[in-house]
């Protein structure tokens, strides 16, 4: 039995690796700012020390951070908690005796991802990753990061992040007609239960360094939408609206990086995830329904 430590365990991927670490067996510690988490932690305030006994841990998965946007106040969130709060990370890790980190991060830290550049979110995602990268070389440990694609889920949590897959859902499911901007590119989409194991599987195989994880599967939102009709027996239409400023072009890094290192890909079809969303019980929790 390993134990395993969880910095945002009450995110949609946090979730999701707390289900399937103690399906396994294993322990998991919370930490985070919930009443019901066993370590109290604030990415944006400096830890001090622990409060009660703790066992030790052999990995962190790191999976909070802020998504604001651009303007000033925002950018000051997304700074404090993704990039300084790492800082604290590391002092919580020092305490905790605990040299390993997986990182949940994003394709959007990359580059060359999106041609409009990075915005202040991929910018103090990355800048995060390499102050635990950093610190964590100088303890001797291992620290990797995961940088994921577009997540979803079967329970409606990813709305926040994904509004255009929950408008899809939410219009399908209600055999209601959408009105989609013109797609200019595809996009990649992972099913979370897909993520939180192949995050569980890199801290099992001690990975090192950066690495993209996205679907092997590319669809428009326009294929999305019409997967979904036909997984909610939807009579609803899907038509493109050319006032709609269009879904723009991405370009997605080689998915292979990772899965000849792991042995492992994501499984879950765009396909198998609709039908698991149109036959569960949260279908409602999909949303919203007036994205312009």
């Amino acid at each position: 039995m390993s134990y395993f430590g969880i910095i945002g365990a009450s995110s949609m991927l946090g979730k999701e690796l707390v289900r399937q670490l103690l399906a396994r067996g294993d322990s998991v510690i919370k930490i985070g700012r919930d009443v019901d988490n066993d370590i109290s932690f604030d990415l944006t305030s400096e830890f001090q020390s622990l409060k009660s006994k703790i066992p030790k841990i052999d990995t962190i998965f790191h999976c909070a951070s802020a998504f604001e946007n651009d303007e000033s106040h925002g950018l000051k969130i997304n700074f404090q908690t993704n990039a300084f709060g790492s800082l604290n990370v590391l002092s919580l890790m020092k305490a905790l005796g605990c040299h390993h980190s997986c990182f949940a991060g994003t394709l959007s830290s990359y580059n060359t991802f999106d041609p409009r550049g990075m915005n202040g979110y991929a910018l103090s995602k990355a800048q995060g990753e390499k102050i635990l990268e950093w610190g964590l070389s100088n303890l001797g440990g291992i620290f990797c990061s995961l940088r994921f694609t577009q997540l979803y889920d079967s329970e409606g949590l990813c709305c926040n992040h994904q509004p255009w897959f929950g408008r899809i859902i939410a219009y399908a499911s209600r055999g209601k007609n959408i009105n989609l901007p013109e797609s200019k590119g595809v996009r990649n989409y992972m099913h979370v239960s897909d993520a939180a194991l192949l995050m569980i599987n890199s801290a099992e195989k001690k990975l090192e360094g950066y690495f993209p994880a996205c679907h092997t599967e590319y669809l428009t939102h326009t294929e999305i939408a019409l997967m979904a009709n036909k997984a909610f027996n939807s009579k609803g239409q899907v038509m493109i609206d050319d006032k709609k400023a269009p879904f723009r072009t991405l370009n997605y890094p080689d998915e292979k990086i990772l899965f000849k290192e792991l042995s492992n890909k994501a499984k879950i079809t765009m396909e198998e995830g609709l039908n698991i969303i149109a036959t569960s019980a949260n279908v409602e929790k999909y949303g919203p329904m007036d994205i312009q």
